[in-house]
C-alpha cells in the first residue's frame, strides 16, 4: 500500500460537516497508509515548519490536497502554505528536490 499524505486545508475543521467527515472515513479505510496534516493544527503564530512540511511530502507516495472551495479558489491558510513550502523548496531544489515524478 503506498504513503498517502493528506493536506487538509480547512481554516477551522472543528466546525466543518463535510471535510471532516471526508477524513474520518479516509482514516477508518486506510489506517496507518494515511498521514493527514491538519493545517489549521500546524500553523503556529502565522507560520508553517517548513523543513517538516517539506519532509512529509517528500515521504509521501501520494499527495492529496483536501480543502473548500472558497469563491472557486482553495483558502487562504492553503494557499500559504503552498507559497511557504514551494518558494523554499525552489532554492533548495538543485541539491534536494523535493518532488519527483513516477511512472505508474
Amino acid at each position: 500500500m503506498s504513503n498517502i499524505l493528506i493536506i487538509s486545508g480547512h481554516p477551522d475543521l472543528t466546525t466543518s460537516n463535510a471535510n471532516k467527515a471526508i477524513l474520518d472515513t479516509v482514516r477508518a479505510r486506510f489506517g496507518d497508509n494515511v498521514k493527514i496534516r491538519e493545517l489549521d493544527k500546524l500553523r503556529v503564530n502565522g507560520k508553517f515548519d517548513v523543513p517538516a512540511e517539506q519532509k512529509a511530502l517528500v515521504e509521501a507516495d501520494v499527495i492529496v490536497l483536501q480543502f473548500p472551495v472558497m469563491w472557486y479558489s482553495i483558502s487562504s491558510l492553503l494557499k500559504q502554505w503552498i507559497d511557504d513550502v514551494s518558494s523554499t523548496a525552489s532554492r533548495m531544489e538543485k541539491t534536494a528536490p523535493l518532488c519527483r515524478v513516477r511512472s505508474f
